[in-house]
């Protein structure tokens, strides 16, 4: 039917538009917290459009229903502002046949968020947070960022590098000051460097090449300046903490056996499909407006619909992964809330709330 194909198109349009923008906030977002870490030497330069692709990839399944939402809420606002949905109606189309139209949209688009939910954003996050395990076995002096001064060593000493190579091995104009437990004071600088392993014991070393190495002992009243060709300084490891594998990392055939936790992050993976198909059903009733209000009336009702609606996934999630709730309870009362309240509001605005109450009311009168 023509008219179905225009009312899934328009909302398909906008969807893209409203997916375009909350894309562009989430990635400059996570890429301006990347290029802190990156500037403060906690990630490595080289794995942030990896990160951030990982991390796009995941947010989808929250950022596709979301986009659903506010494209039903617009397209349907923009028909009534323009008049379109009494043009609409006038032609014998019920709210029943839209509500159809718009589910057939969502049923597609909670099938990319399933997939997405269920097996793309598991190994998303697993091969982000591999990433991260990777770099951070790296010796921090090879994060350090050309240009500034770096703490190094839990802020007992201080390095800078005007310039570094691409693979980070090499790198011009390093200086580093580092104090000693002891008081002592050491400050190295040479015009080039790069970072070697030693082949019998496996450890780092950063190799200064035609510097100058000065030494101050405060305690002894002692200062000594050497100039050396070759100096290597072993570069510590940094601590690490034992790997431990996140819920959201689990494929979801091995989330089925578990418990706790494991449930509520399936039920997790399996709320995100589920909201797409919620919240669409419930843009169609709330878009109506008055023929005097804007088409984004709504839009602050829509917000905080979601954001409640989202707080209660999450308050629900964090119930079952404490066995506060039971599983069988646990996040469907949050998606029977949104249903029930989004069937009664279809209900009434399309009359048959009122014929009900009136069919009660002709039947408490013959029985009395």
């Amino acid at each position: 039917m023509i008219l179905g194909r225009y009312v899934i198109r328009e909302i398909l349009k906008t969807m893209l538009g409203v997916l375009a923008v909350l894309l562009l906030i989430y990635v400059s977002n996570r890429f301006v917290r990347f290029l802190a870490d990156a500037s403060a030497g906690e990630l490595a330069g080289q794995l942030i459009y990896q990160l951030l692709a990982l991390k796009t990839l995941s947010a989808m399944t929250v950022l596709l229903p979301l986009s659903m939402f506010f494209a039903t809420l617009l397209t349907f606002g923009r028909f009534y502002h323009d008049q379109e949905m009494a043009v609409i109606h006038a032609c014998g189309v019920s709210s029943g046949w839209l509500v159809r139209r718009v589910l057939t949209l969502a049923l597609g688009v909670a099938a990319v968020v399933a997939w997405i939910s269920l097996f793309v954003s598991p190994w998303a996050e697993s091969t982000s947070d591999r990433l991260i395990d990777g770099q951070n076995k790296t010796p921090e002096t090879m994060l350090v960022a050309p240009g500034r001064f770096h703490e190094i060593r839990d802020g007992r000493g201080v390095v800078y590098v005007e310039r570094q190579s691409s693979d980070g091995l090499a790198v011009t104009n390093i200086f580093m000051n580092e104090t000693r437990r002891n008081g002592e004071q050491v400050i190295v600088s040479a015009p080039r460097a790069h970072f070697e392993q030693n082949a019998e014991n496996g450890n780092d070393y950063l190799v200064m090449e035609d510097g100058y190495r000065y030494e101050s002992d405060p305690v002894r009243d002692r200062f000594s300046t050497i100039e050396f060709a070759a100096h290597g300084i072993l570069i510590e490891d940094r601590p690490t903490t034992p790997n431990v594998v996140q819920t959201r990392e689990i494929p979801t055939r091995d989330l089925l056996v578990g418990y706790g936790p494991h449930q509520a992050e399936l039920q997790w993976r399996f709320s995100e499909p589920l909201s797409v198909i919620l919240l669409a059903l419930l843009a169609v009733p709330l878009s109506r407006s008055q023929p005097r209000q804007g088409r984004f009336a709504r839009m602050f009702m829509a917000i905080l619909i979601y954001a409640i609606y989202s707080n209660l996934l999450g308050v629900s999630k964090h119930w079952v992964s404490q066995s506060i709730v039971s599983p069988f309870v646990g996040m469907w009362w949050v998606h029977l809330l949104i249903l029930a309240w989004a069937l009664l509001m279809i209900a009434q605005q399309s009359g048959r709330l009122q014929s009900i109450r009136r069919r009660f009311r002709r039947e408490a009168v013959a029985t009395s």
